[in-house]
């Protein structure tokens, strides 16, 4: 197993973005066309966030309409060949008393490059793990690499990371620099 570094390059904080009293339990984001989009445990709109990250310049927005109770949005992604957008909500009580996931199905016009990279983040361990999957199998091929967390003191300064997404270097053209990279 190969092992990596982990490099922070931005970081930001939602309240930064969208001026309201909810607090933010972000859950996953995925990448697509230079934003972010994360969904949130309490929330059932969505976060549509400039990859620069800068909450001064105009398309940061939240998308959807907010209701009163808390969405469970523990995943998203996109389709790319039927142009849909879906959320995931991990568990969810029915009226028969058992628990099941459940996938909520939106009609925005969402891009996504479809791959076959795998990403898992440990909270446990504050890393992240990167495999390939097998064409059209539940299974892993190649080179698996785990890469931790930046820390502090010997202390995890990322311990509740919940949704990892790939994002093309060029998204962050002008942030990087040799320092940067080490």
């Amino acid at each position: 197993m190969n092992e990596g570094k982990i490099i922070v390059i931005a970081e930001g904080k939602f309240g930064d973005f969208f001026k309201k009293p909810d607090r933010f339990e972000a859950s996953d984001v995925i990448y697509r066309d230079g934003f972010l989009y994360v969904v949130f445990d309490n929330l059932y709109q969505i976060a549509k966030i400039r990859a620069d990250l800068n909450p001064d310049k105009e398309g940061n927005e939240l998308l959807g309409k907010s209701r009163k109770k808390d969405s469970g949005y523990e995943g998203i992604t996109v389709n790319q060949e039927s142009r849909r957008f879906y959320t995931l909500i991990e568990c969810l009580k029915y009226r028969d008393r058992t628990y099941r996931a459940k996938v909520h199905e939106y009609d925005r016009d969402f891009k996504r490059n479809t791959n076959d990279r795998v990403f898992v983040a440990s909270q446990e361990s504050s890393s992240l793990w990167i495999g390939t999957q097998k064409e059209r199998q539940w299974a892993f091929e190649g080179e698996r690499t785990i890469y931790k967390f930046p820390t502090k003191e010997g202390h995890a300064l990322y311990c509740n990371i919940e949704g990892v997404c790939d994002i093309p270097a060029a998204a962050f053209i002008g942030k990087l620099n040799v320092d940067t990279l080490g």
